[in-house]
């Protein structure tokens, strides 16, 4: 056993000064002694032959004393083994003394590693045969593993501490005051994580949630943040977001999540309208590990055979007064969904949307062939049930479950399809009391008109081209359809 302690050693002028002195146990543990390396150093304390070994430990150094001595200052170690005799020489000018740097004595203990070739018998590696060599090489990178494993163990409790105490500290108290729960917990994950590899970060289910959001808010805005803070990567964001079960039909887990957020509003803010629309898909079949099923195929009471899905019919909430929308539920088709179907789908979503406390005043959708049947059943279906009933239907919309529902077509294939029948039919109309007449062969003439005026840089609708005019090619396009029908052709007309 060794115990080292650290000094400061004075020394005559011209002597060398070495700042490390030992208290040096021999085997036998009998003698005790102060060695220093210079060559006036002289024995400071002796323990007689007598001491058991069993009573000099480390706490058998009790106490250091400083001499009031101001021309030679000295520490005494004294044992608290009753046959310990402690033994100071008078000091002269030519004896050096020991001087206490901090006022308090360090002791470490080494504990002496048991070999491991002691272990098996053997004292040295050319004893043991190739199988032993290599175990024991194999057992040596072990070792230095665990040792580096409790060097990073003792790193890491290090810093928990530290952070624990500035959790405790007044410094984080007065913060969580002043800021809100999730200001406070980012301002936390940052000093926990900054210094760390980005690749050995790990966040919190809110730290990503925060940073989804700000990701779906705007990801440019999110990269250049990502380059200040500590934030989730995109892949790590993805990866969470492939957890969420989203399965074809009413997602429950948005069920349920609307209908805790409805209870903090307010009963003009439950007002909602729901919008759907079709969408086209490449045909094909994928096979999802995770929830081991096969996507890509069209489920559907109806229908006994299973179908190749190439179209999706996608349903969203959207608020009314506030600025708020969520997708609720999706179903896959083979080509355009059915009547049937549609008015099936529709039911059970409005009847789902107002399980959760929220209501539906209105439908949003296009000019559909698929889309206007399923509106007309319906309201043929609400006057049949007045009918049944001897009343009069005097609201505008259709009803499910009693709750009245406002079917809407959004404005721009409404303006989309008004330029169409412009286009093939012509419009007559009456004003002041006369009858006129509106064609698109008035817009073509005046197009070709302003055209003329190219070559002299005095062209009035410099927006319009030979499509907005020529619409075979941009029949879809709504844009077209609204610079036709902007203010300023009307002015210009």
């Amino acid at each position: 056993m060794k115990i080292q302690q650290t000094c400061q050693v004075i020394l005559p002028s011209g002597c060398p000064v070495n700042k490390s002195s030992d208290i040096t146990i021999d085997e036998s543990m009998n003698l005790v002694n102060v060695s220093c390396s210079s060559p006036l150093a002289l024995p400071l304390l002796n323990v007689s032959q007598a001491t058991p070994s069993k009573e000099l430990t480390t706490s058998s150094v009790s106490s250091v004393y400083q001499s009031p001595n101001n021309s030679f200052e000295f520490v005494n170690v004294s044992c608290s083994s009753p046959l310990a005799i402690p033994l100071l020489p008078e000091l002269t000018e030519e004896t050096p003394t020991i001087k206490s740097i901090s006022g308090s004595v360090d002791v470490k203990v080494i504990k002496k590693k048991l070999c491991l070739l002691k272990q098996i018998g053997m004292k040295n590696v050319s004893e043991l045969t190739p199988r032993k060599g290599k175990l024991y090489a194999t057992a040596k990178k072990f070792i230095k593993k665990v040792n580096l494993i409790s060097k990073k163990t003792c790193s890491l409790k290090t810093q928990l501490k530290m952070a624990k105490k500035f959790v405790i500290s007044d410094s984080c108290n007065n913060l969580a005051d002043k800021l809100n729960k999730t200001t406070l917990d980012f301002i936390k994950t940052q000093i926990n994580i900054q210094h760390r590899n980005p690749k050995g970060r790990r966040y919190t289910l809110d730290d990503k949630i925060l940073s989804l959001s700000i990701y779906k808010t705007s990801p440019k805005g999110y990269r250049f943040l990502s380059s200040i803070f500590a934030l989730p990567s995109r892949s790590t964001l993805t990866s969470m977001l492939s957890r969420i079960p989203f399965k074809p039909g009413i997602n429950l887990h948005i069920q349920e999540n609307l209908k805790h957020q409805s209870t903090k509003l307010k009963d003009i803010n439950k007002n909602c309208i729901l919008i759907f629309d079709e969408m086209a898909l490449s045909a094909g079949l994928r096979y999802d590990k995770k929830n081991d099923m096969i996507l890509g195929h069209q489920k559907n009471q109806n229908s006994q055979t299973p179908k190749f899905a190439d179209h999706a019919l996608v349903f969203m909430l959207r608020r009314i007064v506030k600025k708020w929308k969520q997708p609720y539920a999706y179903y896959y088709s083979t080509s355009t969904i059915q009547t049937v179907d549609l008015v099936s789908y529709l039911k059970c979503i409005v009847r789902s949307v107002n399980k959760t406390g929220l209501k539906v005043v209105a439908t949003v959708c296009d000019q559909g062939g698929t889309n206007r049947a399923a509106i007309n059943y319906l309201m043929s279906e609400t006057c049949k049930n007045y009918a049944e009933c001897n009343m009069e239907k005097t609201n505008l919309g259709f009803e499910i479950d009693g709750q009245e529902i406002i079917p809407i077509f959004d404005p721009p294939h409404l303006l989309k399809c008004i330029r169409n029948n412009l286009f093939n039919k012509d419009v007559i109309f009456d004003m002041d009391g006369n009858t006129y007449t509106a064609s698109w062969d008035h817009i073509v003439a005046m197009y070709e008109f302003d055209k003329k005026n190219e070559e002299f840089e005095l062209r009035t609708l410099v927006k319009l081209n030979d499509n907005h005019i020529n619409i075979a090619r941009s029949k879809m396009k709504v844009s077209n359809a609204a610079q036709v029908f902007s203010h300023k052709v009307a002015s210009t007309m």
